[in-house]
């Protein structure tokens, strides 16, 4: 299941990225839509959104299914998610691909590449 969750995933970021430079038409279904669809169907999950942006910082939302199953309603174009710990494993996987590419240092304060994020007692200034 996980693995199949995984592959669906991919193919659902395959499509966002397919989606940032073609946007549906009436011809053409829009990539994202279907990818997002296509994720609930093998995930049997009951609903989610997904917003992109493209290179000209234009965002659209594409959401499919139930945002709640007692009343199936839709779910909706401005809803929230929760991601929870899930965005740590990515989060670290990208931060060490920048690490070997020579990007970034791990030894570096937060505040070298990301001014004015962290506030507070212990945040450190570069």
């Amino acid at each position: 299941m996980r693995k199949r969750l995984a592959l669906t995933a991919l193919a659902l970021a395959t499509a966002v990225t397919a989606g940032l430079a073609a946007p549906a038409t009436a011809a053409r279904p829009d990539p994202v839509q279907q990818g997002l669809e296509t994720l609930l169907r093998s995930a049997g999950a009951p609903g989610a959104p997904a917003s992109v942006m493209d290179r000209n910082g234009n965002f659209r939302t594409c959401t499919a299914g139930e945002g709640d199953r007692d009343t199936h309603a839709k779910v909706p174009r401005d809803g929230q998610v929760r991601i929870g710990s899930v965005t740590k494993t990515f989060t670290a996987v990208v931060v060490l691909q920048l690490v070997g590419e020579g990007k970034i240092g791990l030894d570096a304060p937060v505040d070298t590449y990301l001014p004015d994020l962290v506030h507070g007692k212990g945040a450190r200034k570069p």
